[in-house]
């Protein structure tokens, strides 16, 4: 083996090479981690009875919708699920905010009814 000439630049050069190794494999321990609590979120999330649980949910919606008038139907649905101001859904319908409030308010609660909320 060749003698090491200047023995702290080599210690230093060791030292250093030694810590970035090890920020790499922290790096890559760190990262596989956040992948597999990622997979595992997927999964509890795709589960089959979770999935179940949400179609029967999603039925349970749609046959309460189905028990609503059409216009109070189609207010909750541009109101909650597409977003639409109250606002401008009584600009729409040509009604008066209240009116449009107090639609929602009785087709909210007959959907939360029907679902047992």
């Amino acid at each position: 083996l060749d003698a090491v000439e200047d023995i702290d630049a080599f210690v230093f050069t060791a030292a250093r090479n030694r810590l970035r190794d090890r920020a790499r494999r922290a790096d890559v321990r760190h990262r596989n981690q956040a992948d597999v609590e990622a997979r595992a979120a997927q999964i509890e999330v795709l589960h089959p009875e979770r999935v179940l649980q949400g179609r029967q949910d999603l039925s349970a919606v749609m046959t309460a919708l189905e028990g609503l008038d059409e216009r109070q139907r189609d207010m909750l649905i541009l109101h909650r699920l597409d977003g639409m101001k109250q606002k401008d859904i009584a600009e729409l319908y040509g009604l008066s905010l209240s009116s449009v409030e107090k639609n929602l308010r009785v087709a909210m609660r007959h959907v939360m009814k029907s679902i047992e909320l």
